[in-house]
């Protein structure tokens, strides 16, 4: 089995490539050694973080997929030894023509042939942006219904409420809980601390195991930056991915 972990989302800046970048981590704590896809044709961010080594690959050309570049991350992935591992980022600008080319197109159905398995990761995002980013996660599970999908809850600013109420308290959680594999939550951190030093952890591009061997971070950024990945760890270990 391979196993293929994508990351998508209609709404751009909600912390898609954070969660990505997680993920990738994550399994490289755990002694896998993911092969990590930037599929964001726009604004590609994976393949900046030099510690992953992220193959970018251009699916999208405008609105219209760039069936070549397409062409050539399926083959990617299908050519991967049994056991692989791999997590594909996306960009905004990729969500609609990638999803009704998967949706139009046997591409599933050729993954799950040559023996993958693939999981949808969704970020939905607290504040203004929630309407959009549940949209969008509704889409996606209407749109593959075969599918495993992962929500990631990133609460950084904001708690995730939608029509008054806690997520996972919400009519649009208790219509879909059956499909979701997981929920993970990012959660908000003290913006005047914690917050800092993950996005400057973010904007350095580091992974937190560069970041916590960075001599220029002083002690106590460094244990802000190991409780946030601690947490980290602790949420996609109760994720059983």
């Amino acid at each position: 089995m391979i196993y293929v972990h994508l990351g998508l989302q209609n709404k751009g800046g909600v912390g898609k490539t954070y969660s990505s970048s997680a993920l990738a981590q994550y399994f490289k704590s755990k002694g896998i050694d993911p092969i990590c896809i930037d599929a964001d044709s726009s604004t590609p961010t994976l393949s900046s973080f030099k510690a992953l080594k992220a193959v970018q690959i251009a699916i999208t050309e405008g609105s219209r997929i760039n069936i070549r570049g397409f062409d050539a991350m399926i083959e990617k992935i299908c050519s991967l030894p049994d056991g692989s591992t791999v997590v594909v980022d996306t960009g905004s600008s990729t969500f609609l023509p990638l999803a009704q080319y998967l949706y139009e197109a046997p591409v599933l159905q050729l993954l799950k042939d040559q023996g993958c398995e693939v999981v949808i990761h969704s970020v939905v995002k607290g504040g203004q942006e929630v309407l959009e980013t549940i949209n969008s996660l509704a889409s996606i599970v209407d749109g593959f219904p075969d599918l495993p999908v992962v929500v990631w809850k990133n609460e950084f600013t904001n708690p995730v409420a939608y029509d008054g109420k806690a997520f996972e308290a919400s009519p649009f959680y208790q219509k879909y809980k059956d499909r979701f594999r997981a929920v993970i939550t990012l959660p908000e951190w003290q913006k005047d601390t914690y917050g800092e030093d993950l996005k400057a952890v973010l904007e350095k591009r580091l992974t937190f195991e560069e970041a916590l061997a960075d001599p220029n971070m002083n002690l106590l950024a460094r244990m802000r930056v190991k409780a946030i990945w601690n947490d980290l760890i602790n949420s996609l270990e109760q994720a059983k991915l």
